[in-house]
């Protein structure tokens, strides 16, 4: 597989990755209560446990990983509760709000419950995915996947992102059908509505990672795959900051880019051997690599057809949410419908990258874009003008 270039020779002096320090969604999940604050939220715990010790630590890993954040614990309120005050710069609430909805989706500790080990145990009775929203990272599938779950002819899977195509293919298809609706519940669904259940998984991981395509073909081969393509210049840089806000990227972003070689030498080649199932380098670092949709698209269309693809633009997907909405609808043939509102998930504030950073991050991804329009057969646009 071809490596591809960096922006200029890496440097060659070697450091080690960040130290892990990433905030889960562990303690948003298990709140009481919120309310908005000016600039953020307040989130509400009962007294009891060890909960002020949790907050206070829970505070500290956040502001290392949100520095432009502030996060406090208040013990003194009039209700008994603690609180937990979180503000920010502008957008920040709205930043807030859409990791406090995944926080209800997805509980880390969800594996642990009887619920979990009733779907494993029940797992024959299960269904496999009829879509998969395959990528792209930081491009809007997490919108796009809580969208289709407000369908009535929808049923999500019980975690938007199992990665099971990557991380968890050691795990087997057991494991994977215990995510799913169950074989009677899609049948009831058909006889009380006359029409069928869908049900599908979003993890943007598996557009990059070079053997989920075969093995997607090889497990679900009547599946139908959606993707979202980002401005890949917009996506690198937001993805960076994914990074340094879960406290994996140390890094300024210029020189981040100018390492990525380094730092993913040799990691796809490994993952194509097998010899990775999951390479945290290529998860964490690939903020050029992601971009370069023409090869990844390519890799997936070995295996399927182009018509059952369906490919969205992110920005147009951002202007205009109903119709790119009611495209995904008619792709998967299922009746119109629309949620009630279309929140962004996972939004954070913008940040503005430096002119000349866009610049040369331009001219590196023109040549790469031109290949991805003449794949598609439309230009997206993404041309710097």
């Amino acid at each position: 597989m071809n490596r591809q270039p960096s922006l200029k020779s890496a440097a060659s002096a070697s450091q080690g990755p960040p130290k892990g320090i990433r905030l889960t969604l562990e303690v948003l999940g298990k709140r009481e209560i919120e309310r908005e604050l000016a600039r953020g939220y307040a989130i509400g715990y009962p007294r009891g446990r060890d909960w002020e010790r949790e907050l206070d630590e829970f505070c500290t890993v956040f502001r290392a990983g949100h520095p432009s954040f502030t996060a406090k614990v208040v013990t003194d309120s009039p209700d008994r509760r603690l609180w937990l005050h979180i503000e920010g710069p502008e957008g920040a609430r709205e930043y807030l709000e859409a990791t406090l909805k995944m926080s209800s989706h997805e509980p880390a500790s969800w594996k642990m419950t009887a619920r979990w080990r009733f779907r494993r145990a029940t797992a024959l009775l299960r269904v496999l995915p009829d879509f998969l929203i395959i990528g792209a990272a930081r491009s809007g599938t997490t919108s796009l996947y809580w969208y289709l779950a407000t369908h009535p002819d929808v049923a999500p899977a019980c975690r938007k992102e199992i990665g099971f195509f990557d991380r968890g293919f050691g795990k087997g298809l057991l494991w994977y059908r215990a995510h799913f609706p169950t074989i009677p519940a899609s049948r009831r669904h058909r006889l009380t509505g006359g029409k069928p259940l869908l049900t599908g998984e979003a993890t943007p991981e598996y557009l990059l990672h070079p053997q989920v395509p075969g093995r997607v073909a090889e497990t679900l081969p009547n599946t139908k795959l959606i993707v979202l393509l980002r401005n890949p210049v917009e996506r690198a840089y937001s993805h960076y900051h994914l990074q340094i806000r879960n406290g994996f990227e140390s890094l300024s972003f210029e020189e981040a880019v100018e390492r990525e070689e380094e730092r993913l030498d040799g990691v796809q080649e490994r993952v194509m051997a097998g010899e990775d199932s999951f390479s945290k380098e290529l998860h964490f670092y690939s903020y050029l690599t992601r971009g370069v949709y023409a090869d990844q698209l390519a890799n997936w269309l070995r295996f399927f057809p182009r018509e059952r693809l369906l490919i969205l633009v992110t920005e147009e997907f951002h202007r205009q949410r109903a119709e790119t909405f009611g495209r995904v609808l008619e792709f998967l043939d299922l009746s119109p419908w629309e949620p009630k509102e279309f929140p962004n998930y996972h939004r954070a504030p913008r940040t503005h990258m430096n002119p000349a950073t866009r610049k040369r991050l331009e001219e590196y991804f023109a040549p790469h874009n031109r290949r991805l329009y003449e794949l598609l057969g439309q230009d997206l646009g993404w041309d710097a003008s």
